[in-house]
């Protein structure tokens, strides 16, 4: 969808900053759901996570002194599936939500516009490969069918409470 709305110009509309808002706000749920899906209770040390944001200052010098071109996709990779997905599977969490949250961390800095532009090509073969993961974790059986078929039915009621809040927050149905 974003890579849609860039294509158009319309990144900046109103409609294209709800629907990029909505996604994310799925993502972070996806990512969450399937951290607590697993029924693993992590490591007692992965409450040493929450000291993340005290590197911060770290990570950004660290990113000032990649420079540019292919060794900010080697940092943007590096950081995302070794700090990111790797410590986050250490301490025993989904390796996805390490990267997630180590990104968001990123997103503030000044050269992050240029390291998104640098890893969007890539993007696309990652997120085939998270939901390759995804599909191939997971075993077939009557009651995985059975809520998958409930979530269709659910779906309609999602575009329900989304038309809902939309129009709660007085925008117009056609955004």
């Amino acid at each position: 969808a974003v890579k849609t709305l860039q294509e158009k110009g319309e990144l900046n509309a109103t409609y294209a900053t709800l629907a990029i808002g909505i996604l994310v706000m799925q993502d972070i749920f996806a990512v969450v759901f399937l951290t607590v899906s697993t029924g693993k209770v992590p490591e007692w040390y992965a409450i040493g996570l929450f000291a993340l944001p005290l590197l911060r200052p770290l990570f950004y010098k660290l990113l000032d002194k990649v420079g540019h071109g292919e060794m900010l996709v080697l940092f943007g990779i590096f950081f995302a599936l070794v700090v990111g997905a790797g410590l986050f599977e250490l301490v025993g969490m989904k390796p996805d939500l390490g990267a997630l949250i180590l990104g968001m961390m990123l997103a503030a800095h000044r050269k992050a516009s240029e390291l998104s532009k640098s890893l969007f090509n890539m993007k696309e073969l990652f997120l085939v490969c998270f939901f390759l993961n995804i599909g191939l974790s997971a075993s077939l059986s009557l009651t995985g069918i059975a809520l998958a078929l409930l979530f269709i039915v659910l779906l309609p009621i999602k575009g329900l409470l989304y038309f809902l809040t939309i129009n709660h927050f007085k925008f117009r149905v056609r955004t």
